[in-house]
Order: structure tokens, then C-alpha cells, then sequence
């Protein structure tokens, strides 16, 4: 027990500094708020406001420490809803004549305050089991910086009305006309001096500067409060004690509420509700940014609806996750929560002596701790991480920063949410939206084509574009795929005499919106003019949507579609070398310059002719492997099975024709079939069985070596196919 204690003692002496500037952190804001929150509509009702903001940060500080995922967040106050419940406290008594009931209105007020508080509870729940809270994780850095830095410029600028207990507008006014009274100057100069040493000693100091530095400003608050009974200079926060009373009004009261006026105020309401939490997701990303923790947004929503739940039920402020504090933690090294407890201790102790403490705090300390926050926010977020940031990012970064500044958290957080859909739209636009970047001899179907019909399409490739589309389309990169079309149709028809045709594949396009449809028109009255034949590589659906087709035509106003690429590349083929269907005479004379006469005269005794009627299965995918093919007239498809979109469909992945050796790879490895092989027309094949090839080897060594000398010819064709094949599929 003893060691324990002995090694309890100077971890608590460490945490202590931390504990006692958090717990000043915790009153300053406790006061600013209730004075934010009544000095304009209810002036006399200050303690109240006291009451409710300390409650709420005590229960928000409790929980988040309990409940949240982060290691050293801190809970309280919500700055920003603080304003907007002002305006909305000011809203509903001006709903009210002069002659009401001063208690009644009040109690009004409070009941719009604890509905507000459910209903950012509901809120938070709501999102929370709808999975929303993910959008933090898609707040582009500069948004979060910009929040961030935001932040640290309003504690800038609330440390000088804090010192000097003047307007901000009228201390600067007062500043830059030296119209300063004696008594501002010197606080103004004590936060200045106490404040920068605190930034100094976080920074640059060695490790025990910042702890002896607080502890000595708190010796010196304590000693301001006993040498000085007269407190009521504007020296201290506060002239005179205040008592803190809660809950802010008696159960006999809630009689008093007037529901008209509550129900009248439930469009502000609901508006402050949906700001108040888009700022709680911004805090929570910022939060774990700034601790560098990951962030899990069902828990820390659910933390925020249980906070904001017993808020509401005991007349609270509503609270989250307070930047401001878990910041201060972090540079004072003590972000655990061990030190939360114990600053929530501290707090909660001198609770019976907020009056009294507030009423004995020196103006520059409170002052000087939120001039030391802000300059570490600003410094940590904007200067240090300048070399991760683009002149872009830095400009993203200062338009919220500033807009929080000068006007608020609502509009600054109206320019993050505008801001971070504009850097998405201009981010996303840049995504090239081809997939790959073909050489003209790549760009052929898998249909088997002889050496002077592939020389003729070699010859034709410039006059053939295609263009891999993939994602998202939208306007901007629907108008710059435009751009690239209109710009290769232009280059090439300077260099090519031939007919243009231009190929989309949709095959890796995930959807698009109403702009891409108007840009795709565009895109085929501009191939109308030109003359080129478009051909589009997409399911019906998709190919409907994207150009207004009505009905299942296969095409329309010039516009073809296809399945797949491969279909598209063999239409264009078939159009350009005239070759739709194959004579007999030409299937005779592809079969006879592939198999050769006399290896002919040897297996057509050995083998069986078959005949095969359009859609007839000549090989199923996953059967054993029992003979060799010969095409000798006809047309076959070999297809596999692949997984897409719409499950798994059936790919082409060879057309072929007379001659051409079907089964091989499967013979030779004595395994199954990894694809199937199917008529598209009617055709006749040879069938040559394992056992007449083993007959073959043995009785005539030189036909069995023609033989393999064909299948080896073909293998090394098909590598060649393939190595195509891989490159034309796998952009």
C-alpha cells in the first residue's frame, strides 16, 4: 500500500498543473457563457446561467471520459450553440408584450433550451444508427485546419474583452486611438507578458517550465484574491460574488411555460439542432486529428446523446467534446484521462465556491490561459503544418478561419461544408476518368482473324478511338472527357483518311448525373457532324440513361450499342474488312492452310465429325478434358463466367473460326475446362479423342509430331492473344 501510494503522489503532482489550468479553463468559460447566454434578455438572471453552464460541462466532461473512444478529450460547452441559444432566448421574449409575466417568459425560455438539448440528444442517436457520423471521415484536411485555426483566432480574440472587460470593437477602436484607461493597459500588458511566456514554455521551454510557470500564476490568483478585499475595481472576472443556482427553475414553474411560444420556436429550433450537429461531427474529427487517435463515430455519438440526454433532463447547458480543453491538455502533456478526472474533481470541489472564485480571479490569468490556447491552436495547425499544405489548402484554411473569426461558428461553419464539397468537385473533376491508354495494335476483338485481315486493320487502327471510361460521371469530368474526345477527333481526321470510330466503354462506370447526360448528347451531335460512327460498350440500362433511348433499340441517331468491348471491336473489324459471314469456300480454305492435307488424311479416319446447331454447347465449363477440336466450318464463342455488376455473367473471351484448335490447354494438363465453347452459328467440328492421339504417337511418329508442332503454334498464338487481351482489359 505504501509503494502504491508512493507512486501515486507524484503522478498526481505532475497532472496537478494541468487540473488547475484546465479547472480555471472550465470557470472562464462557465462565466462567459451564462454572461452570452442572459446578460442581454435576462441580466438578473445570471446565477441561473451559471448554474446551467457549469451542470453542462460537468456532465458533458463526465461522460465524454467515460464514454468516449479518445484518450484525453475533454467535454463542455458548445461556443457556437451558446450564441445561437442567445439569439433564440432573445427570439421568444420579444414574443412576448411587455406586460407578461417576467417569470413566465423565463420559464419559456428554459423549456426551448431543454427541447433544443433533447433534440440534439434525438440528433445524435438518430445519426449515430443511420451510420452518418462517417461524413467526418470525408472532411478534406484543409476544412479541419481551417476549424481549428478558427477556433484559436476566436480565443485570441476573446482574451482581450476578457482583460479589459471592454467590446472587442470598441477595445480596438479604443487600441489604435490610445483611448485606453490605465487599468486596461496593465492587463492588457500582464496577458500579453503571461501569455507568451506560456506559449514560450510549451514550446520551447524545458519540461518543468510550463508546470512551475501555471502553478506560480495560480500562487499569484490566490494571493491577488486575499491582498485585494476589493475586488470590485475590474480587476477580477466578476464584480462581487455571483451564486450559482440550479436547476434554473423550480418544478412549480413549469406551470408558467407557454406553449404557444414554445411551439412558435420550433423552426429556430430545429435549425440550431441540425448546425449544432454538424459542428459535433467537425469537433470530433478535429479532436481526433489533433490527437492523432482514430475515431470511432458510433461511440462518441452515442457519448454526445447520453451528455446531451441528461442535459436535457436536468435543465443543462448541452455539451461535446470541447477543442479548446483537450488542446490544452495535449500541450501541457497530460492528455489521459487520469488528468480529466481529476480536473473534473477540481471543478467539482470548488463548485460550493464559484462565486467567491470567480469574483477573485484576476482578468490577465483568465485572459492570459485563452491568449496561450489560441496561439497554439493557430501556430500548431497553420505554421507547423505549412509544408503539407498547397497555397490552395492554405487559402481554404484561412477563409474559414477567418470567417469563424469575424463572424461566428455557424458561418464558419457554412464556408467548411461549402468549402469541402467545392474541394471535392475540383479534386474529383481531376480524376482522369479513362482507364487506359492503348497502342492501335492492342485495340482488336478475340475474334481469329488471318494474317492479311490483321494487316488490314493494322493499317486502319488510327482511324479507331477508344476510350475506358470508369467512377463517377459528373459535369466537370463529363465536359473534360468531351474536351479529350473533341480534341482526337480533331487531331486525327488531320492524319487519317479513313472513317472515324469512336468506342465508349461504360463497362467501369459507376453512375452519372443529369450534366453527363446533356454532355454525352452534345458528344453525339458533334460525331454526327464529323461523321464518325460511335459505338457504345454498355448494358441496356445504362446505355438508355445515358442517351435518352426509348425502347430496346440497339441503336440511335448513329449511336450502336454493345455488351462489351469486345463486341464493339469485333463490329467495327467486321464493318471495315467487309467480312460478316464466311463462304464455304473460305471456312474449306481457313481449315485446309491450318490443318494441312496429309495430317488431314491421317486423323479424319481416326476422328468424328460433328454437327452443331446455333446456341449448342460444344465443351461445358468445368467438364474433363477428353478430346481435341478442329473447327471445319462454322463459328464458335469460348466464354467464362466472370463476377460484374450484375453477378456473374458470361464473358467472350475468343470468337473463333475454320481451323482453329479448341481444347488443347485442358488435353495437355489432363484437367477440366476452364471455359465453355458454344456455337454462334452453325458448325461442323472434329472431334479427336485422347485415345486416337496415343494410337497417332504410336503408329505414325511423324503425324504425332505435325500434331504437336500445331498445338505448339497455337499455344504460343494464344500467349500472344493473351498478353493483348490482359492489356486491353487490365487498365
Amino acid at each position: 500500500m505504501n509503494r502504491y501510494r508512493a507512486g501515486r503522489f507524484p503522478a498526481l503532482a505532475a497532472q496537478l498543473p494541468a487540473a488547475l489550468v484546465g479547472a480555471v479553463m472550465v470557470y472562464v468559460y462557465a462565466v462567459a457563457d451564462a454572461a452570452l447566454l442572459f446578460a442581454v434578455a435576462f441580466p438578473e438572471r445570471l446565477g441561473e446561467g451559471l448554474g446551467m453552464t457549469l451542470a453542462g460541462a460537468l456532465i458533458a466532461g463526465v461522460v465524454v471520459a467515460l464514454r468516449s473512444s479518445f484518450d484525453g478529450a475533454l467535454g463542455g460547452s458548445q461556443g457556437g450553440v451558446v450564441v445561437m441559444m442567445a439569439g433564440l432566448g432573445i427570439g421568444v421574449q420579444s414574443g412576448f408584450g411587455p406586460d407578461a409575466d417576467p417569470d413566465a417568459v423565463f420559464a419559456t425560455v428554459i423549456a426551448c433550451f431543454v427541447l433544443l438539448t433533447a433534440f440534439i440528444a434525438l440528433g445524435s442517436v438518430l445519426i449515430a444508427r443511420l451510420g452518418l457520423g462517417r461524413f467526418v471521415r470525408y472532411l478534406p484536411w484543409p476544412v479541419l485546419a481551417g476549424f481549428l485555426v478558427g477556433t484559436g483566432l476566436v480565443l485570441i480574440v476573446a482574451a482581450g474583452p476578457v482583460a479589459t472587460g471592454a467590446a472587442p470593437w470598441t477595445l480596438f477602436g479604443a487600441t489604435l486611438n490610445g483611448h485606453l484607461q490605465m487599468q486596461q493597459s496593465v492587463t492588457m500588458v500582464l496577458t500579453l507578458v503571461l501569455g507568451g511566456l506560456l506559449f514560450t514554455a510549451s514550446r520551447h521551454g524545458p519540461p518543468a517550465a510550463l508546470p512551475a510557470l501555471v502553478i506560480l500564476s495560480c500562487l499569484g490568483a490566490v494571493s491577488h484574491a486575499l491582498l485585494m478585499p476589493a475586488r470590485g475595481s475590474g480587476w477580477t472576472l466578476v464584480d462581487g460574488p455571483q451564486i450559482a443556482s440550479w436547476p434554473p427553475i423550480e418544478r412549480s414553474a413549469l406551470a408558467l411555460i407557454d406553449l404557444s411560444g414554445v411551439l412558435a420556436a420550433l423552426p429556430a429550433i430545429a435549425s440550431i439542432t441540425l448546425i449544432a450537429l454538424v459542428m459535433m461531427l467537425m469537433k470530433v474529427g478535429a479532436i481526433g486529428a489533433m490527437l492523432n487517435q482514430e475515431v470511432d463515430e458510433s461511440r462518441e455519438l452515442d457519448a454526445l446523446a447520453l451528455d446531451n440526454t441528461l442535459s436535457a433532463i436536468s435543465g443543462a447547458m448541452p455539451g461535446s467534446h470541447t477543442v479548446t480543453g483537450s488542446q490544452l491538455m495535449l500541450r501541457m502533456g497530460s492528455a489521459d484521462r487520469s488528468t480529466i478526472w481529476l480536473l473534473l474533481a477540481l471543478v467539482l470541489l470548488a463548485v460550493p465556491f464559484a462565486g467567491w472564485t470567480l469574483a477573485a480571479m484576476p482578468r490577465f490569468l483568465a485572459a492570459a490561459i485563452l491568449l496561450w490556447v489560441g496561439l497554439e491552436l493557430v501556430v500548431d495547425w497553420l505554421h507547423d503544418h505549412d509544408g503539407a499544405l498547397s497555397r490552395r489548402d492554405v487559402g481554404v484554411v484561412a477563409l474559414i478561419a477567418l470567417g469563424i473569426g469575424l463572424y461566428g461558428f455557424p458561418t464558419g461553419l457554412m464556408l467548411g461544408l461549402a468549402c469541402t464539397v467545392a474541394l471535392f468537385l475540383v479534386d474529383y473533376s481531376r480524376i482522369d476518368v479513362l482507364r487506359t491508354t492503348l497502342s492501335p495494335s492492342d485495340m482488336r476483338s478475340n475474334v481469329d482473324r488471318s494474317i492479311a485481315e490483321r494487316a488490314e486493320l493494322d493499317r486502319r487502327a488510327d482511324a479507331l478511338l477508344v476510350f475506358r471510361l470508369r467512377g463517377y460521371l459528373f459535369f466537370g469530368t463529363a465536359h473534360r472527357l468531351l474536351e479529350q474526345v473533341r480534341d482526337e477527333i480533331a487531331e486525327r481526321r488531320h492524319r487519317v483518311d479513313d472513317p472515324l470510330c469512336v468506342i465508349l466503354d461504360f463497362e467501369r462506370v459507376t453512375g452519372m448525373d443529369a450534366s453527363t447526360v446533356r454532355t454525352l448528347g452534345q458528344f453525339r451531335d458533334l460525331a454526327v457532324r464529323s461523321m464518325v460512327t460511335v459505338r457504345v460498350c454498355a448494358d441496356e440500362g445504362t446505355f438508355r440513361a445515358a442517351f435518352g433511348v426509348q425502347g430496346r433499340a440497339p441503336a440511335t441517331h448513329g449511336v450502336h450499342r454493345h455488351p462489351q468491348l469486345d463486341h464493339a471491336l469485333q463490329a467495327r473489324e467486321e464493318r471495315w474488312l467487309g467480312c460478316g459471314r464466311h463462304s464455304k469456300a473460305d471456312d474449306a480454305r481457313d481449315f485446309m492452310s491450318t490443318l494441312g492435307g496429309s495430317l488431314l488424311e491421317e486423323l479424319a479416319p481416326r476422328s468424328r465429325l460433328l454437327d452443331l446447331a446455333t446456341g449448342a454447347a460444344l465443351i461445358e465449363e468445368g467438364a474433363p478434358a477428353e478430346a481435341l477440336y478442329l473447327v471445319r466450318s462454322g463459328r464458335l464463342e469460348v466464354r467464362a463466367r466472370r463476377d460484374g455488376r450484375h453477378g456473374a455473367q458470361p464473358v467472350r473471351l475468343r470468337s473463333v473460326g475454320p481451323g482453329a484448335l479448341l481444347g488443347e490447354v485442358s488435353l495437355l494438363l489432363d484437367g477440366v475446362a476452364s471455359a465453355g465453347i458454344v456455337a454462334t452459328e452453325p458448325s461442323r467440328v472434329w472431334r479427336v479423342s485422347r485415345r486416337v492421339l496415343d494410337e497417332l504417337g504410336a503408329a505414325d511418329p511423324v503425324a504425332a509430331a505435325r500434331v504437336h508442332r500445331l498445338l505448339a503454334t497455337t499455344l504460343a498464338q494464344r500467349l500472344v492473344d493473351n498478353g493483348r487481351q490482359l492489356r486491353l482489359t487490365g487498365g
